[in-house]
């Protein structure tokens, strides 16, 4: 059997398609939230592994560039096959249209 490597076949689902699929259950973040992001401020991803796996996870912000973003991964995998694939504190990049969810430190 074929063992994936760290990273492998890891792809991140688009927010805004899964929101018009799904309007009445999958909301997503304003668009000022959005724009607001700045480092420190974390971001729920979903991820999804084959075969239509997939989990929810916290990614601290580490770096915005326009629409695309560097973050750590703040979560512990539960699923065996993105925990074999990715573990707390790895590095992922990601855009604007994989953000479904928010949450900002306060700020002064």
């Amino acid at each position: 059997m074929h063992q994936p490597k760290r990273g492998e076949n890891m792809d991140l689902i688009d927010g805004i398609a899964w929101s018009k699929r799904f309007p009445t259950t999958f909301h997503l973040p304003s668009n000022d939230d959005i724009e607001a992001l700045r480092p420190g401020d974390y971001v729920k991803l979903v991820f999804q592994a084959p075969p239509g796996l997939s989990e929810r996870m916290w990614v601290e912000v580490i770096e915005v560039d326009g629409e695309s973003y560097r973050g750590l991964l703040s979560n512990t995998p539960t699923n065996p096959f993105i925990r074999c694939n990715l573990d707390f504190g790895d590095e992922l990049t990601f855009t604007r249209c994989n953000i479904i969810d928010v949450l900002m430190r306060p700020r002064h």
